[in-house]
């Protein structure tokens, strides 16, 4: 995947949960400075509202099939898993939120198929 390229004047909005990484200080400064605003009401790992979770699945089935014996046999493999990730994949994961948030909406916060 390449690196999102942004105007000056755009903003980002990022989705994330409340993990403390995304609370921190300078992490909040970086984002700020870059024009990124930060969506933290998200719950983490709910496949239902954070598809990042099923490329995570994805990614983890593939390595499994690589089956790399040392840390750096890991990263190298799902540095090569991320990047091969097909941007049709992304696309429909993306384009699937309004379906997503419909679902939970009317599952009144339960599980959906996600």
């Amino acid at each position: 995947m390449q690196k999102g390229r942004k105007r000056d004047s755009q903003i980002w909005h990022k989705m994330a949960d409340g993990a403390g990484a995304y609370r921190a200080k300078k992490t909040k400064e970086w984002h700020h400075r870059n024009k990124i605003s930060i969506l933290l009401s998200w719950p983490g790992y709910s496949t239902d509202v954070n598809p990042i979770e099923n490329c995570w699945a994805l990614m983890k089935f593939q390595l499994t099939k690589g089956r790399p014996s040392t840390i750096a046999g890991v990263k190298e493999v799902m540095q090569q898993i991320r990047n091969g990730l097909p941007a049709k994949y992304l696309c429909s994961l993306y384009a699937s939120m309004p379906r997503r948030m419909q679902r939970v909406i009317k599952a009144e916060g339960g599980a959906t198929k996600y």
